[in-house]
Formats: structure tokens, sequence, C-alpha cells
């Protein structure tokens, strides 16, 4: 990377945004690494404006098309003033990235701002292949596996398990926010369809365990695949080893409650873990001892302040949005049967 302060704004926000792709592009070659991490940090913050951009759609749309431009700028070695998008840049031009691909990502992310991204099957399909697939596929070109059919066959099929456990992960808060972010024939025949507020949990559960068939249909074809990928380029895919440990959590009885507040630990985990790791190292514990002080102490802590979080924070907002999109049901059920 280009100095230490690109370098730092890189990781913190890879590592934040993006911590299962940050952690695999640890692991990765040195020649490979920086480039991982800058894919990492860009999707991040393609994933960060539709967070922060709640009410103002046109604002989440301003910033994707800066993200075009900053891309497609004709000159490499011009900055753009944006640590990110530079060593995005830098990292494109060494492993001959396809621009298609790195603009595909951006175009995907403009359905995060939308109430109703995946209106069907194949709208969904369309996001995980821009998305999920074409991040795997970058980031195996960046450790220097070759473009072909079984490159793209096994980053379509890792895309498709990874993109929808992700969106597992996020499912219960988005729908207590009154968002519809599947197909809505999914969504029809699990009953919670333009279902305001809080769902029912045994619904969830049905739309969920369905979800679950297909990421796990979809894994066992990665896998498949990823034998075929050079072994120098499986580091890409390291992520599709926490597919199976996420769904068994999500799948869980005594931890289904963990997804009320999964959008507060998804964001806090990472920071929190990381400060913990830092406490250990500083008061000189071991590798070993500090696999215990992690597992023991830190993640139970990890839980916890993360649902302290969602109680300061996520749960107050959560209120008046729950409201609107209750009056702006019943409004709407009221014109349909005038």
């Amino acid at each position: 990377m280009a100095d230490g302060a690109t370098g730092e704004a890189v990781i913190a926000s890879a590592r934040a945004g993006e911590p299962d792709r940050y952690l695999a592009a640890l692991l990765a070659a040195p020649a490979a690494r920086d480039g991982l991490l800058a894919l990492a940090a860009f999707s991040a913050e393609l994933g960060r404006i539709g967070q922060l951009v709640t009410r103002e759609p046109m604002m989440g749309e301003i910033r994707l098309q800066w993200w075009r431009d900053a891309l497609a700028s004709p000159d490499p070695a011009t900055r753009t003033g944006n640590p990110i998008a530079d060593a995005l840049r830098e990292a494109a031009m060494r492993h001959a990235l396809p621009a298609p691909l790195l603009l595909g990502m951006i175009d995907a992310h403009a359905s995060d701002l939308q109430a109703e991204p995946f209106a069907t099957e194949a709208a969904l399909d369309q996001y995980l292949a821009e998305n999920e697939a074409a991040q795997f596929n970058l980031a195996a070109r960046i450790a220097g596996g070759p473009p072909g059919a079984d490159l793209e066959a096994a980053s379509t099929a890792a895309g498709r398990a990874y993109g929808l456990v992700r969106l597992l992960l996020g499912l219960p808060q988005a729908l207590s926010q009154g968002r519809l972010p599947l197909p809505r024939a999914r969504l029809e025949r699990a009953g919670i369809d333009d279902m305001p507020g809080e769902p029912d949990s045994a619904k969830v559960a049905t739309l969920m365990s369905s979800l679950s068939a297909d990421v796990r249909a979809n894994l066992e074809a990665a896998r498949q695949h990823v034998a075929k990928v050079p072994r120098g380029a499986r580091v890409a895919f390291l992520p599709l080893a926490l597919v199976g440990p996420y769904l068994r959590v999500l799948e869980r009885p005594s931890l289904v409650g963990l997804g009320r507040f999964s959008y507060s630990l998804y964001l806090m985990h990472a920071p929190v873990l990381a400060l913990f790791y830092v406490l250990a190292r500083g008061v000189g514990l071991g590798p070993v001892a500090i696999q215990v002080f992690i597992l023991g102490l830190a993640l139970p802590a990890t839980v916890a302040f993360t649902y302290l979080f969602h109680l300061a924070f996520e749960r107050p907002f959560l209120t008046p949005v729950r409201s609107a999109v209750r009056s702006a049901t019943e409004m709407n059920q009221s014109v349909k049967s005038a």
C-alpha cells in the first residue's frame, strides 16, 4: 500500500465491515495480502452506504456514483483523496482485475437502498452474483487463480452459499424493521409477506429452514468446485469455512434470541474482540492463554456488550420505524378495501 496511513485506513475498514474476508487476507501470501485487504475494505464501504442512508436513498445513489467515477478514472496514478479507493485502484491495476466485476459490486449495492430489493428469485440471484460471487472471483484472481470455468463455478456457488447465510444472519433484524429483503414468493410461502413489525417466530423459522437447505446445497457444490481451483487461490474461499458454523448457530434453539440483536452483534463483534485481543497481548499472554481468554471471557463479554448496544441505540430507533411501517400498512389496506 502507498503509505502507513492508507494501510491503516484499509485495514480498519476491512476488519470492521468484512471480518471474515479480513482474516482470510491475513492468511494469504504477502504478494496478495494488500490486494485482498483493499477488496474487503471496498466491500465494507459499499455495505455501509445502505446502513447509513435509511431515509434518503438519493444520498446513497450519489455515494455509489462517486465510487463508479473513482474506479473509472483513466489515470490510476491520480489520487482520489480516499485511501480505500486509491488502494483498490492500485490493486486492480497490479492484478488486472476486470472492471465490470468491480462496477457490478457497486450496482448490486443499489438494491440496499430500496425497501424491497428482491422482488423475484432472479433478482436475488443477480444480487448474489454481482456482490458475493464477484468478490470471491476477484479475491481468487488476486491470490493468483487463473480465470476460467472452474473459478467461475466455484465463485458462483460460494457467493450464493455465503451470501445467503449473511442474509440469514440479518433476517430477524430486517423483518423487525419492516423490510422484506428476500424474494416475495419465499415470504408468501412462509406466510410473512407484507407483515409489519416483528413477525411470528414460527413463520420466520419456516423461512429460515428453507433458506438453510439452499445454503447447504450451494456450500456442498462450492466445496467441490473449489477443490479444482489452484491451491494458492483457495485462500480466497476461506470464508466458506464459517458458513457451516453460522448455520448451526442460527438453527440452535437456545441461540435464536440472538437474532433480535444480530445486527448489533454483526456490527460490533469485530472491534470488541479486537480490543480484547490487544488487551491479552498487552498483559503478555501466550498464544494458548490468549485462545482461552478469548473463548472463556471475550466471547461472552462481546455478546453482552452488543446486547447493551442494541438496547441503548438500536431498539430506540426501531420503535418509530415499526410504528411507521404499521401505519403505512394499515393505510394501504384501507385504500385497497375502498
